[in-house]
């Protein structure tokens, strides 16, 4: 009968085995290790105290946004080339649970949020996952399995309304009433946050930009470490709070593997009203938030009336609450060879919003030499409601005005903004006495709200009767720079 022959491994062959098994349990240790964004989410949501939270907020603050309007895994450090979004989801998660654990801290989670841009990481109301190219390349994120938490709780589910976290610099902002609105606009329109009044996205109110709505690569390249695995990294990382990943008031350092860009402490805003310049991928980092009250506004303009009059004047104006102002202006004109002067005034309430009421009294020319109320009159109506489509490039109003000792008007006026600054306007005016006597106004120019910045155009108040343009006889050209603080 045959022996079966038998075969020993030598000591090479064990020790090979063993190099093998010890790289492998490396490599796989190595990929199931948290990446930065998920060690500051979980830094955050282990943070017991302000002091354990607040240098977690400085770090996630500081992260480079450039690439993808959120950070990337790595935190901005360039090691990464791409962006998950169930560890965007996770950070928000841990920045919702820190603002409800540390109300003092609120102010910065939501600086933190509202930096962001969301039109990429959760662009036609899904989550994606991100990774670079040119455009971005993207690949929509299978959900966790307790759902997406994180942008449940600020907002971004239209169907979840339920306890979500509005930013404390939305809605108790410490901007004047008037840049608080634009602010909101910015940080609605241009970065895709969910509108605090609304709930609405700029995708669920169809209302994108041409910028933001540049497609993306739905292609994702082989070998990217975006994609989804089966397991939840993030439903892990909540189970466990490890002492080294949490800073202490004795050990501010970051949590491990995240690396510190540069501390640098964004410039002050001179503008009242933060800025965005978006890529065609609606990725572009946006600018720092402003945080400097600002209810005092106001304008200096020259000019002159095309029958030659030269005028030079200013205005300012205070808003101590929404929409509410006082203003007051003082004006010279050089008629005759001689200068004059003069003084406006005004107060009401104004709201800019569609479908909203207006009414204020103003006097916008009393004569320094001989002050009377003859120029007082009473404005009020409503600014009609529009489609947001339509919105977006049309104004509209109808209302009264009353002028002091004069028969009542009925008036109404339209105004057309068909593509950046430009703007056309004209209104019409008629009596209740006497429907057959109208009369009307118009202008055009370039009119820019945001302080800091000039303005032209081209006015002509009348009196015209309908529709006589008297272009030269009634216009008056002048240019602006607006300030506000």
């Amino acid at each position: 009968m045959r022996r079966r022959s038998t075969k020993s491994f030598g000591p090479a062959a064990v020790g090979l085995m063993l190099a093998c098994a010890v790289l492998f349990a490396s490599l796989s240790a190595k990929a199931r290790e948290p990446s930065a964004v998920r060690r500051a989410a979980l830094a955050l949501s282990c943070a017991k105290v302000e002091t354990d939270a607040a240098p977690v907020l400085d770090l996630v603050y500081a992260a480079d946004i450039a690439t993808f309007g959120v950070p990337a895994e790595d935190l901005g450090t360039g090691a990464s080339h791409g962006v998950r979004a169930r560890s965007i989801d996770g950070l928000l998660a841990s920045l919702n649970g820190a603002a409800a654990r540390f109300p003092s801290l609120r102010t910065r989670v939501a600086e933190v949020v509202l930096r962001w841009s969301f039109c990429a990481i959760h662009y036609d109301d899904r989550a994606w996952n991100l990774s670079v190219g040119v455009p971005i390349r993207r690949i929509l994120a299978t959900a966790p399995k307790g759902g997406w938490k994180g942008f449940r709780a600020w907002g971004f589910e239209r169907w979840h309304r339920d306890g979500v976290r509005a930013p404390e610099l939305l809605v108790n902002g410490p901007l004047g009433p008037g840049q608080q609105e634009f602010f909101v606009h910015a940080v609605t329109r241009e970065r895709c946050f969910p509108n605090p009044a609304t709930g609405h996205t700029v995708f669920e109110d169809h209302e994108v930009d041409a910028d933001l709505a540049a497609p993306l690569s739905d292609e994702s390249p082989a070998g990217d470490d975006t994609q989804d695995s089966e397991t939840d990294e993030t439903e892990e990382d909540a189970k466990r709070c490890p002492d080294d990943v949490v800073a202490s008031p004795r050990n501010t350092s970051p949590p491990p593997g995240a690396v510190v860009p540069t501390p640098s402490k964004p410039p002050q805003q001179t503008s009242a009203v933060a800025t965005t310049a978006t890529a065609p991928e609606g990725a572009t980092a946006a600018s720092p938030l402003p945080i400097t009250p600002s209810r005092f506004s106001g304008n200096a303009y020259t000019g002159s009336t095309l029958a030659g009059v030269l005028v030079f004047g200013t205005r300012a104006s205070y808003s101590p609450y929404s929409f509410l102002f006082a203003r007051a202006g003082i004006e010279a004109r050089r008629p005759d060879g001689e200068w004059t002067g003069s003084t406006s005034w005004g107060v009401g309430y104004d709201d800019w919003h569609p479908g909203t009421l207006f009414a204020q009294i103003n006097d916008w020319s009393v004569d320094l030499a001989k002050p009377n109320l003859k120029g007082v009159a009473l404005d009020a109506g409503y600014r009609l409601p529009l489609p947001e489509r339509v919105a977006k490039y049309i104004g509209a109003n109808v209302g009264v005005n009353v002028p002091w000792g004069l028969p009542v008007g009925l008036v109404s006026n339209v105004t057309v903004k068909p593509i950046g600054d430009l703007f056309v306007t004209a209104g019409v005016r008629t009596t209740p006495s006497d429907f057959s006597q109208w009369s009307w106004v118009y202008g055009f120019g370039l009119s820019n709200w945001r302080p800091f910045t000039v303005s032209a155009q081209y006015t002509n108040w009348g009196p015209n009767k309908a529709f006589k343009p008297n272009f030269l006889e009634n216009g008056a050209v002048t240019a602006s720079f607006s300030w506000a603080f």
